[in-house]
């Protein structure tokens, strides 16, 4: 079971370009993944797991979820000190009645943090290096028995905009 963020590139690609002509720093904010969330051997069962952005350590599930996991790590990147609105929005496979309620945090170099969960936006600015930090939980729902040996794949878009 790999959740991991897959971006459609039509509309990021879009988006970038539009950053681009209306930044007045000149700039083009970049989102990048440094590690994909995973929430390692999933028990082929109903049930669900939830990894802690924090620390992607399995809070609840740990019967389910087995075995390592690893939070999603991924990077905005633009000039410092900008501000931006960041939304994550949970994710459905249809396939296996299986849905993702992402649980995330916003990290700066300044040492600010906010959490945040999937549908509502949250706002930081870029840190003095123009990174914030997006790591990534959240809560599995398996809804329906899997497949033995069966790779699912869950996919989401982070959504940004320059404030």
């Amino acid at each position: 079971m790999k959740p991991i963020h897959k971006p459609n590139t039509r509309s990021n690609l879009l988006f970038a370009i539009t950053l681009c002509i209306s930044s007045a720093h000149g700039l083009c904010a970049v989102v990048s993944q440094n590690q994909a969330l995973n929430f390692g051997s999933i028990v082929p069962r109903m049930g669900n797991c939830e990894m802690d952005p924090t620390n992607g350590n399995i809070i609840i599930g740990n019967d389910i979820c087995l075995a390592s996991s690893n939070r999603g790590h991924y990077q905005l990147v633009d000039a410092a000190n900008v501000r931006f609105r960041i939304r994550l929005n949970s994710a459905v496979d249809d396939n296996y009645a299986i849905n993702f309620e992402q649980k995330f945090m916003l990290q700066n170099n300044y040492g600010t943090q906010i959490s945040g969960i999937a549908g509502v936006a949250e706002e930081l600015i870029t840190g003095s290096d123009g990174i914030i930090d997006i790591y990534v939980g959240g809560l599995l729902n398996i809804n329906q028995t899997l497949p033995n040996n069966t790779n699912i794949n869950v996919s989401f878009n982070i959504e940004y905009e320059e404030r």
